[in-house]
């Protein structure tokens, strides 16, 4: 099975301790198959000490075989 795939994703700083971030990604799991997925991402990170932030993002998945699906994801990353 061959498969193929891109992705490119933005940030941008929008006030001191916030991000803005967007990412897009294709991912074709099989050309015979025709099995492709993509998948559409919008999120904030918070920055609340140097190396330690909070961040959330929504995730739009077009499976373009199947249900589409929305997933909400939240997340709190700390640095040693």
């Amino acid at each position: 099975m061959k498969s193929d795939g891109y992705y490119v994703t933005a940030s941008a700083h929008v006030f001191p301790k916030v991000d803005v971030i967007a990412s897009y990604d294709y991912f074709n799991k099989s050309k015979v198959l025709d099995d492709k997925q993509t998948n559409y991402v919008v999120g904030l990170q918070y920055w609340f000490y140097p190396k330690c932030r909070v961040q959330a993002q929504y995730t739009y998945c077009n499976r373009h075989i199947g249900e589409n699906s929305n997933l909400l994801q939240a997340q709190l990353q700390v640095r040693f």
